[in-house]
């Protein structure tokens, strides 16, 4: 009978079966007014009162709080602080008829006590308290619509196929989505990364399987909402990734490839620049191209034919500007000794490759070889 009387009062005690939580004060006078800072684990949900002079503010759960040395800080502003036995309500004496004005920042909650005359907006919260809001809304706004695309998402997913072509020069690897997704392509020595804005399954097994040229692996990886492929390919590879529409592409040239199609486009640019030194109508843009022969000799009177005639051939590596890089060689004509003509009258002497291809300057070689890159670039 005792036990059970005791229980009973104690279950009838103010706050029984609550926790009180707890919440940390500050006080102090600012510019015109006081402040009053109180901080809690979770703002619990309140309500506020003016009356006669006594601010009160009343909490749905107790709070456990000391609030001795409001008196002390707020002297002018406040003359006795005190915390209902029960911890729901906090109770502020104000000295004059002042103004209390409430903010909430985050599970901060300020009560400023303005003079009876002011006039104006309330004062505003400190600047690290609104940056430190911003952020907060900012980070709600991104998680807000990060399910919503999860919802969105899991009502209609996005379909990926991922294809492979090879070729003796490159390798293309296309990912083929049903919509528009974003991507960012990434390198950092051998490893490339491709990051899709969407997380799908995918099957990577026959270029795991049956590796192509240039790849040594690939794998997927994924963090819940976007998804990345991951490529380890070999050294001096370029990579280039574009956009067919909703379609991504990734190629893997070799080194071997480069400077073979560099050669070549070389090659072609100054048989087109020869062409026009001699007054002709340059090739056509993809068009094959070699270097001009050497201008027939011109017939002198009186001169005994020579034995045999010095074939002269342009190495482009002579034409091509400092910093292109080596450019494969043509295999050099053995030389024939020519006899000299006896009592040869002087004669014109024959053109020399330099008058019928001019040296190139750098600046006209870069933009022959744009244009030629843009006329023979891969779909």
């Amino acid at each position: 009978m005792f036990l059970a009387l005791a229980l009973l009062l104690l279950c009838a005690m103010p706050g029984a079966g609550w926790a009180a939580r707890e919440v940390n004060i500050e006080s102090r006078e600012e510019n015109g007014f006081a402040r009053i800072v109180m901080t809690f684990d979770r703002l619990p949900e309140y309500q506020e009162a003016l009356e006669a002079g006594v601010f009160v503010l009343s909490f749905k759960e107790p709070v456990d709080a000391i609030l001795d040395e409001i008196p002390k800080d707020l002297p002018d502003y406040v003359g006795m602080a005190r915390l209902d036995p029960d911890g729901r309500a906090i109770r502020l004496a104000l000295n004059r008829a002042y103004q209390v004005n409430l903010m909430e920042a985050g599970d901060e909650l300020y009560i400023d006590i303005l003079p009876p005359d002011w006039k104006g907006s309330p004062p505003p919260l400190p600047t690290h308290v609104i940056k430190a809001l911003s952020r907060m809304a900012a980070a709600a706004e991104r998680e807000a619509r990060r399910k919503q695309r999860q919802l969105e998402a899991a009502k209609d997913p996005p379909s990926l196929e991922v294809n492979l072509l090879k070729l003796p020069t490159f390798t293309r690897i296309v990912f083929e989505w049903d919509r528009f997704v974003t991507v960012n392509l990434g390198r950092q020595g051998n490893r490339v990364t491709v990051r899709f804005g969407a997380n799908v399954p995918v099957n990577l097994a026959p270029l795991k399987t049956q590796a192509p040229k240039f790849l040594r692996e690939i794998n997927r990886s994924d963090d819940g909402e976007a998804m990345t492929i991951s490529l380890l390919i070999d050294d001096d590879v370029d990579v280039r990734g574009f956009r067919e529409g909703d379609t991504y592409v990734l190629d893997l040239t070799g080194p071997e490839s480069a400077a073979s199609a560099s050669a070549q486009l070389v090659a072609t640019v100054l048989g087109r620049k020869s062409a026009v030194a001699e007054g002709g109508t340059p090739p056509p843009a993809g068009a094959q191209t070699s270097l001009p022969a050497q201008p027939p000799r011109a017939a002198v009177s009186g001169a005994k034919p020579a034995t045999a005639t010095k074939t002269s051939t342009l190495d482009p590596q002579q034409l091509a500007p400092e910093g292109l890089g080596d450019l494969p060689r043509a295999p050099a004509a053995s030389p024939v000794e020519e006899k000299a003509p006896e009592h040869t009258p002087a004669a014109s002497a024959p053109k020399k490759p330099a008058d019928i291809a001019p040296r190139l300057s750098e600046e006209e070689l870069a933009t022959a070889l744009v244009e030629e890159f843009t006329h023979n670039s891969i779909p």
